[in-house]
């Protein structure tokens, strides 16, 4: 996407492409298909027109993070770049969706899941554990796995990127909330349903990023993080805040721009949220009463996720190296027990507020995603190439010869 002064919208001219940049010389230089290609371009032509000629592959197998950015720089004044090589997109590890049992701690592969996974996929179970949400590394749209069938197609075939899948509690919910980023707006809330076909629906959208979390056990409300910048201090931070369904009412659960609270869980019976939030220093899991300020802290820790029983709480969360159960009683007062399960060797999540596994609706397994072969060798070694500009020209020359 190009965006022209006095042209309202940004145009699309490169499709398929990203890591788009602009070179003295007269080109443009982008990533397509894991190659670095370069086509001639006039400034002064805004619109189609402005692309000339047909676009050449400079270097095949360009280094590219999980998340899509090309690994390449170059100074605009000597000319001279500087490229790493890479035969898989850094950071992503060839995995597979396997099944954890609470008690063994036996993994048990699922057929035919075996994807590119990263510390964003973040794995959701249906309500009648039929199928998964999840959007695999290097894809943009939510994947639905059937068991017993494989991947199937996308949830939502959207522009941008499709993240953060929550079902909508059962017997009457048919929709599937997620989060969607384009090049035009920071993530907004979209919800589709599921199993009738239908288009995605925009739900809620505010000027800054929002990541859905967890619906309310009755489907009335939908937790969800709001992440901003400060204007004060242009420090990072982010909140909890509660859409209603029905009225589409916004409440600012917490509202404490001095630190972070994320990944919000609501507990099986309703009563409490679960979250995780840096007040002390540190990621640390919280509970707090969902109509009261009532909190407690539970341990260091993130990724928090509440077993079925609505009767016996149990909350589950990951500390680093162990997935640790805490055995919580609410009355006549809070009191829990904490619990090592298992060491956690599986992927986890890139940052506290998402969570990279999920819970079976008996509570007695855990899905999750198993690193599979060997870790990829990391990048060693950066090119640097002298006088590429002149290079540039003569690969991708800006003007025809007579």
């Amino acid at each position: 996407m190009i965006k022209w002064s006095g042209i309202d919208k940004p145009q699309e001219l490169l499709p398929d492409s990203s890591f788009a940049r602009y070179v003295p010389t007269g080109h443009i230089v982008f990533l397509r298909d894991g190659s670095l290609q370069a086509v001639r371009f006039d400034i002064d032509s805004p619109g189609p027109e402005a692309i000339c000629g047909e676009a050449e592959i400079l270097m095949e197998d360009l280094g590219v993070t999980a998340y899509g950015s090309a690994q390449f720089a170059f100074s605009r004044d000597e000319g001279t770049l500087v490229y790493a090589h890479g035969p898989t997109p850094f950071g992503l590890l060839e995995g597979e969706l396997v099944w954890v049992d609470l008690g063994e701690s036996t993994a048990t592969p699922l057929p035919d899941s075996r994807r590119y996974y990263d510390e964003w996929c973040q794995p959701r179970l249906s309500p009648d554990e039929n199928w998964i949400a999840v959007t695999p590394a290097y894809e943009t749209n939510l994947l639905l796995y059937k068991f017993g069938t494989g991947y199937s197609l996308p949830l939502a075939v959207m522009k941008g990127w499709q993240f953060c899948a929550i079902w909508e509690p059962q017997p009457d919910g048919n929709h599937v909330v997620f989060s969607s980023l384009d090049a035009d707006s920071p993530p907004d809330l979209y919800w589709r349903l599921w199993n009738n076909g239908g288009t995605p629906e925009l739900i809620y959208k505010d000027p800054n990023a929002t990541e859905a979390s967890s619906f309310s056990p009755d489907g009335k409300y939908l937790a969800f993080k709001v992440h901003y910048v400060l204007e004060t201090s242009l420090d990072q931070t982010s909140d909890i805040w509660l859409l209603d369904i029905e009225t589409k009412k916004i409440t600012k659960w917490t509202n404490t721009p001095q630190y972070s609270e994320s990944g919000a869980e609501f507990s099986p019976d309703g009563k409490w949220i679960a979250y995780t939030s840096d007040e002390m220093g540190q990621h640390e899991v919280f509970v707090r009463e969902f109509s009261t300020p009532r909190t407690e802290k539970i341990g260091a820790g993130f990724e928090a996720v509440w077993g079925p029983d609505k009767q016996k709480l149990e909350l589950f969360y990951r500390d680093g190296k162990q997935l640790i159960k805490a055995q919580i009683q609410t009355e006549p007062q809070f009191k829990f027990q904490r619990k090592a399960l298992f060491d956690d060797v599986y992927m986890q999540a890139r940052f506290p507020g998402y969570r990279n596994y999920d819970i079976s609706k008996d509570g007695k397994r855990f899905l999750m995603i198993k690193q599979v072969g060997e870790q990829p060798a990391p990048v060693t070694r950066l090119n640097v190439v002298t006088n590429w500009f002149e290079e540039l020209k003569r690969l991708v020359p800006t003007r025809k010869k007579k």
